[in-house]
C-alpha cells in the first residue's frame, strides 16, 4: 500500500472477526512475525527499509555441514536475506498492514492503523 492509497483508507478498521483472522495469519508464519514486530518497534525510532530489515531481523535457517565425508544441516540463528525480506514486505503490504513512503531508491516502511490492531491484539 502506497501512501497515497492509505491516504484514502487511512481511518478504515479490521471488524473483530476479520482482526482475528489477520491475527492468526500473522501469528501462524514466524518470519512474518519477526519482519511485523520489527517494523512496529523501530518505526517510531527510525527510519525502517528493506536493508535494515535484513541487517538486523535473525531468522532460524538450516546450514550445511560437512561430517565423515557427508553433509548434515543444522539449523542456526542467522539475517534474513534481502530477497526473502522483500517478499515479506511485499506480503505485508498486499494485507494493507504496513504503507511505504517512496524516498528514492528508499521505501520508508510505517504501520497503518490495522497494523497496529494486529500488533495490539498480538502484545496487547
Amino acid at each position: 500500500m502506497d501512501l497515497e492509497l492509505h491516504q484514502k483508507y487511512k481511518k478504515t478498521k479490521f471488524d473483530p472477526e476479520t482482526l482475528d483472522m489477520f491475527t492468526d495469519l500473522v501469528s501462524n508464519d514466524t518470519v512474518l512475525k519477526k519482519v511485523f514486530l520489527f517494523i512496529a518497534k523501530n518505526e517510531k525510532d527510525s527510519i525502517v527499509t528493506v536493508g535494515e530489515i535484513s541487517e538486523k531481523v535473525q531468522v532460524e535457517r538450516k546450514h550445511r555441514v560437512e561430517k565423515n565425508k557427508r553433509y548434515s544441516f543444522v539449523s542456526k540463528d542467522d539475517y534474513i536475506h534481502r530477497k526473502q525480506a522483500e517478499k515479506i514486505v511485499e506480503r505485508l503490504l498486499a494485507m494493507s498492514l504496513i504503507y511505504y513512503k517512496a524516498v528514492p531508491p528508499y521505501k520508508h516502511l510505517f504501520l497503518t492503523i490495522r497494523g497496529k490492531q494486529v500488533i495490539q491484539r498480538l502484545y496487547g
